[in-house]
């Protein structure tokens, strides 16, 4: 979900938070700063709600009236903030002064235009129907206006009592013509119509709303005594059964049948006319409502219902919602319910609207909705469409999205409205000031919309005559390019405007002034080769050869250029195709000489990376040993002959010397295997309940609350607790109005100390520091699509979420679960008492308990491998479907991995795994089965240890090798992520667009391999990343490029370097690339990776026989070992000949 704004570090509102207690005279000053500061930035809304605040808390009613007029003038109101003026404005009514209440009456009706709230059209309604009871002096009806079993039982009461009766025994006063005058029965029911036609349509929710209404004319029903007054309330309800069975709603069955009730017992006389007039109505809209179940099904996720006995199982959607009900409807479910009503050619735009209100009355904030709200109806009808008035909601609700304002010129040009008039009213919201990607994007709006009057109105060669509308989009591109400059010192990275300015004069043949900004471009970017070669290409098709050249000499020279590589090859190119024999000598001969510069530098750089791989493997690996005798010693095997230490006055043993001075052991006799029986390996440990967990998260860290003025940094807190203990991690964040910083300690002691700091001062304010123990949640078994952002909404209602951590799925792609970090135990105790088992659907019921290190136990998954069995000796035409027949008899199956080669063909082995370990053990009787004429083992599946598969990888044969080259084809490689970011965060995003397969990504890194299903779907993101808004990951906007061919260029020379390509990628010249060579028999192609038939393969360098002449590796005879079948086929065959 998207801000209400965007909130500005220098901006942040710190007068929401302060304690209620202060003085009178504080509070009147804190009140003048915030009215101060609202002159200064209106479109501020947490300004907004410390005016109202502070209002409120003087108890001015004036002030308060007027801080909510000015916010309401500004952004629309959120259902409290309308609830809670509408109740303090009941509180002044009277029966004496009808302003009041018609001033009401208005506040209502103006709560229903931004957004349908349906809280507030059922306030509406009963307001306006208790009010009419009042006006005629009567009690409303006892009964519930949402159960419909009391409709029924009063309207059985109904007939056995007189009509006279019913109003004379709920009579309590007399008449009040005032109130009447503003409450009348025809004045009601036009609130009836305004707000049914508001929310009437919304599928699953507006049941309520209409049976408040039901109730009540069923209930003017029973008060009418005389005949002909009876027959016109008759009339009335009869009309509003018809009305709503023509509307789609998930309780229409319900409907019909109360109408049939109703017209039995209250017209039987007509019921064979009625009902089957009726019942045409009530099919069509049936119809639209059976077509759209399974989408409700998916866009409601129902925690608790309150299900009558009457209803039946049928459809949790058909269930009517009270008001008790607790439902989420998550946008994602809405957006693709959305698309799904969006796919057919012509839609329904009225059930669409009525779709888009109701997703937006769950998700006010969501600029993905409200962006397709805009485009869908921009293509709609002009007669059901009234886009003018969505897009000005549109920008009202969310003003700080320049994507909305930007649609919106698109919709304004039309209709033929002034675009520079809507672009002035954005600009003022002073929203987008320092916001670069939000100014690039108003100004291409505004600049396109100007062109295409350029395009329209100036024919070619009239450009003259038009100056003024060409110098128009000239000046406000310049403009653009200017503001851009004052919102950030580096400036558009993408020079988006700079280049549509470029095409611009090009076009209209303003050469020295596009000359004059390449020139520009190149002094405030000296290190992207982009720019430099856009310059010297500007020039080249401008005939200026000259100037090119020296271009290319200056840019090649530049020592911080990003990708020389490039601009070397396209200087090369340049010579070769426009120089003079004196520069592509001089130009050569430079080039020759960076280029081994650039190879000397790459070398160094994969140098540096290699051994920093091997120090994090040998880390590994000392880790690993660690972690191997720590596991032997905690199960109790003895140790023969290793090296023993006795410390003084104590009979202990340690088996690692404490010096290196230590005396080395014998050699172990040897032991009779056959009398001396192998000890049994120990059982994995599933407890360490007595034994202090390696890291202490929750016990070593603290949480440092500070208001975001302060600018608290990371060196800010290390001064602030120089005396409590060491950091092992430290991370900022900022929340609301507040920065908070999570600071873990290498000890749980230092945490005592670092609490005496709690109530110091930084920078002049007070700030908080609370110890993170019991604030951290474990969260399992939700479904499996969920993702960080379904998490945190969920948690989210209770309390401050600091950081979620995900599991890795790299080695295991079901695991689900994720720790939930808070920043203070009160909102972790509210979502555990909250949501721990709470069914979130049929078959997950949510687990989220208090993460405590000293109760942790081991992975619950230990024992899985027990569950697995590793089937071998199989037939190259064994498919999945085989497999399953033979072994689903012996327990359900969770999975079936078979290992396939490129030709989809098996290699001989699988895997099978089972739901839980008894069914494995059972299917071990299927050890030498026939399966398609294949004796095939079957044996308990072992770990594999780690690293086991990269030992594969490196004796595998050509053929495998080739399989790593289709695997990189459908793989992306991601760069610029943000740091402290988690794989599965990473997985998570592209799994939105894609199938992902695999994820590779170091702990740390800025960078990642992820691969996917197929080529297709790699290609799918490849698209999905070149589009304007790009690909987002945690809030950052990543850049992915493809991981195949395309990588193996200069540009990917090093790994080390962590080369980014550019996103101006227009700007990139062509990469003379070297040819893939021929392979043939006994040849050696360039580009191969071996040689020919007969060709031995070696790493070492060959040697030349001085006496023959001869190398010893180029044309040896081959070695009998590197014959292959194809060889001995075709001596077979060369022998029949």
């Amino acid at each position: 979900m998207a801000p209400r704004n965007k909130d500005k570090a220098k901006h942040k509102d710190k007068h929401t938070t302060a304690p209620l207690d202060e003085s009178p005279e504080a509070l009147m000053e804190r009140y003048s700063t915030v009215l101060a500061e609202l002159s200064e930035r209106p479109y501020d809304r947490s300004l907004h709600s410390s005016h109202v605040s502070l209002a409120r808390t003087l108890g001015d009613e004036d002030g308060l009236e007027q801080a909510r007029e000015m916010l309401a003038s500004y952004y629309p109101l959120t259902q409290d903030e309308w609830m809670q003026w509408i109740d303090d404005r009941k509180a002044k009514l009277n029966h004496d002064d009808m302003e009041p209440h018609v001033a009401l009456l208005e506040l209502y009706s103006k709560s229903t235009r931004d957004f349908v709230y349906m809280r507030l059209l059922e306030s509406y309604s009963k307001h306006a129907i208790s009010q009419y009871y009042v006006s005629q002096g009567l009690t409303p009806p006892s009964s519930s206006s949402d159960d419909p079993d009391a409709d029924e039982q009063d309207e059985n009461e109904d007939e056995d009592a007189t009509m006279n009766d019913v109003g004379s025994s709920r009579r309590v006063g007399e008449p009040n013509p005032l109130l009447g005058a503003v409450y009348g029965l025809d004045s009601v029911r036009e609130v009836r119509e305004e707000v049914l036609a508001a929310g009437g349509r919304f599928l699953s929710e507006s049941q309520s709303l209409w049976n408040v209404w039901r109730t009540f004319e069923l209930d003017l029903l029973s008060l009418a005594s005389a005949l002909e007054e009876k027959a016109q309330q008759l009339a009335h309800v009869d009309a509003l059964f018809l009305a709503r069975l023509a509307v789609p709603h998930m309780q229409i069955d319900e409907t019909f049948a109360a109408y049939s009730t109703f017209v039995t017992r209250h017209d039987n006389d007509h019921y064979g006319e009625k009902l089957p007039a009726a019942n045409k109505v009530f099919s069509a809209a049936k119809k639209l409502v059976d077509e759209r179940d399974a989408e409700e099904r998916k866009v409601v996720s129902v925690f608790e219902i309150d299900a009558r006995p009457k209803l039946t199982a049928c459809s949790l959607s058909r269930f009517e919602l009270d008001s008790q009900t607790q439902a989420r409807h998550s946008e994602k479910s809405f957006l693709a319910y959305l698309e799904w009503e969006l796919e057919p050619k012509r839609p329904d735009y009225v059930q669409l609207r009525a779709l888009f209100e109701r997703a937006l009355s769950h998700h006010p904030d969501s600029l993905e909705i409200w962006a397709l709200y805009l485009e869908a109806f921009n293509k709609a009808p002009k007669a059901s469409s009234n886009i003018l008035a969505i897009s000005g909601r549109a920008v009202r609700a969310l003003p700080q999205h320049a994507k909305l304002w930007a649609i919106y010129y698109r919709i304004a040009e039309r209709h033929g409205l002034d675009v520079d008039q809507i672009f002035g009213k954005a600009d003022s919201t002073h929203l987008f000031d320092e916001d670069v990607e939000g100014l690039v994007a108003l100004y291409q709006a505004r600049a396109g919309f100007h062109r295409r009057q350029v395009d329209q109105l100036v024919a070619p060669g009239e450009e003259g005559e038009n100056i003024e509308l060409i110098d128009l989009v000239v000046g406000i591109l310049r403009e653009g390019i200017s503001r851009v400059s004052e919102a950030s010192k580096k400036g558009d990275p993408q020079l988006r405007l700079e280049k549509y300015l470029l095409r611009q004069l090009e076009r209209f043949d303003r050469i020295e002034e596009a000359t004059d900004l390449w020139e520009t471009l190149t002094e405030d970017r000296p290190s992207s080769y982009a720019v430099w070669y856009g310059r010297a290409d500007f020039l080249t098709r401008h005939n200026n050869i000259a100037t090119a050249h020296a271009v290319y000499v200056q840019g090649c020279s530049e020592r911080s250029l990003d990708y020389p590589e490039y601009l070397i090859d396209a200087w090369e190119a340049f010579e070769i195709q426009n120089g003079n024999l004196a520069d592509l000598e001089f130009s050569l001969t430079k080039i020759a000489r960076q280029k081994k510069g650039l190879e000397r530098k790459r070398e160094r750089e994969m140098r540096q990376y290699q051994e920093a791989q091997a120090a994090i493997a040998s880390q590994d690996e000392r880790a690993t040993q660690f972690i191997d005798s720590a596991v032997a010693a905690e199960g109790g095997k003895k140790r023969e002959r290793s090296p023993v230490v006795a410390t003084e006055g104590s009979t202990t043993t340690s088996s690692v010397p404490p010096t290196d001075d230590a005396m080395p052991a014998p050699p172990p006799k040897k032991v009779k295997t056959e009398t001396v029986p192998p000890a049994p390996a120990p059982a994995p440990s599933t407890s360490n309940e007595n034994e202090a967990p390696a890291r202490d998260r929750e016990n070593s860290t603290v949480f440092v609350t500070a208001p975001s003025s302060t600018s608290m940094t990371e060196d800010d807190l290390v001064t602030l607790f120089k005396d409590c203990g060491e950091f092992r991690e430290c991370k900022l964040k900022t929340l609301g109005s507040y920065d908070v910083a999570m600071i873990e300690f290498m000890s749980s002691s230092d945490v005592l100390a670092a609490r005496t700091k709690d109530k110091k001062r930084l920078r002049g304010e007070e700030i908080q520091v609370e110890v993170a123990w019991q604030s951290c949640l474990y969260v399992t078994n939700f479904p499996e699509d969920w993702d960080k952002e379904q998490v945190e909404r969920l948690f989210g209602e209770y309390g401050a979420i600091f950081d979620t951590r995900w599991p890795s799925k790299r080695f295991k792609s079901t695991r689900r679960f994720c720790y939930v970090q808070f920043t203070n135990a009160s909102s972790t105790s509210a979502a555990t008492s909250a949501l721990h088992n709470k069914q979130l659907d049929s078959t997950h019921r949510l687990q989220a308990l208090i993460s405590d290190p000293n109760r942790k136990k081991g992975r619950t998954d230990a024992g899985a491998n027990n569950k697995e069995l590793y089937i071998a000796g199989l037939s190259k035409y064994t498919k999945e479907h085989d497999l399953r027949r033979l072994f689903e008899p012996h327990g359900a199956i969770k999975g079936i991995r078979v290992s396939e080669d490129d030709q989809g063909e098996c290699r001989g082995f699988a895997f099978v795994e089972y739901e839980d370990e008894a069914s494995a053990q059972a299917a071990l009787v299927l050890n030498n089965t026939d399966l398609k004429k294949r004796h095939i083992s079957v044996t308990i599946a072992q770990a594999r240890a780690r690293g086991a598969q990269s030992a594969i990888d490196s004796t595998s044969s050509f053929k495998n090798r080739e399989s790593k080259t289709t695997i990189s084809d459908r793989s992306v490689r991601v760069t610029e992520i943000a740091a402290g970011t988690e794989e599965a965060i990473v997985q998570q995003a592209f799994e939105k667009l894609a199938t992902v397969k695999l994820v590779t990504m170091n702990v740390g890194a800025t960078h990642a391999i992820v691969e996917f299903d197929s080529a297709a779907e790699a290609g799918k993101v490849l698209l999905a990343a070149a589009r304007e808004e790009g690909i987002v990951i945690d809030g950052t906007k990543v850049h992915v490029v493809a991981d195949g061919p395309q990588l193996r260029g200069a540009a990917a020379t090093s790994v080390g370097a962590q080369s980014k390509p550019r996103s101006d990628a227009p700007l990139l010249p062509r990469q003379a690339g070297r040819g893939r060579g021929r392979i043939g028999l006994g040849m050696r192609g360039r580009g191969s990776a071996r040689g020919g038939l007969g060709m031995r393969s070696s790493t070492a360098s060959s040697s030349v026989n001085p006496s023959t002449g001869t190398g010893s590796g180029s044309s040896a005879a081959p070695a009998s070992g590197s014959k292959t079948q194809d060889d001995f086929r075709a001596l077979l065959n060369t022998g029949k000949k």
